[in-house]
């Protein structure tokens, strides 16, 4: 394991999550408070079974291993968008309360298809390899879509930080890795 890593678990909230949310807060993207249960054994787990295997938590540059991201701040830096934006599919009722069902199916599906543009500009093949959604789809599968774009959006960063177009928000024990202007 690198000797950048961290590896302590999380049971609270840690300077990398105060951090981003003084950056991002004001643009509706502070970080929810980390415990013991959320991310939990999941992320010790994980962590660890990407030590054994070489690939040790990051915390400083570069970002040759495995980083901690948060989407919602990533987006804001890839889109260079004022705001957090609104792509979460079970959230669609706050953010857009006066529209009704379809339209907000509508707005939701034109929110996923700018994330979608800005990634398929950052990585080849991403347009075709993630169309949006059928119209007439969804409970789960529509949370599994959003799924899809957070996992695409944590590789981009990943990408990002392989080319030192990102940084670690945090310490010697934890870090948040976002872009760094590079609007697509």
């Amino acid at each position: 394991m690198r000797a950048d890593a961290g590896c302590h678990p999380i049971v609270g909230r840690r300077r990398c999550d105060d951090e981003v949310s003084r950056a991002y807060g004001a643009k509706g993207a502070a970080v929810h408070s980390p415990s013991a249960v959320r991310p939990g054994a999941l992320s010790d787990d994980l962590r660890e079974a990407f030590g054994v295997v070489g690939y040790g938590l990051c915390v400083k540059p570069p970002a040759r291993g495995l980083i901690e991201v948060y989407p919602h701040a990533a987006l804001i830096e890839f889109l260079r968008a004022p705001r957090r934006l609104e792509y979460k599919a079970g959230r669609i009722g706050l953010y857009w309360p006066s529209l009704s069902d379809s339209e907000r199916q509508d707005k939701l599906r034109a929110v996923w298809a700018r994330v979608v543009e800005a990634m398929a500009r950052r990585i080849a093949g991403v347009g075709e390899a993630l169309p949006l959604p059928a119209p007439d789809l969804r409970g789960w599968r529509l949370k599994a879509y959003e799924d899809k774009l957070d996992a695409l959006v944590c590789c981009a960063v990943g990408i990002a930080g392989l080319d030192g177009e990102a940084i670690a928000h945090g310490d010697a024990d934890a870090a948040i890795w976002v872009p760094v202007g590079t609007a697509v």
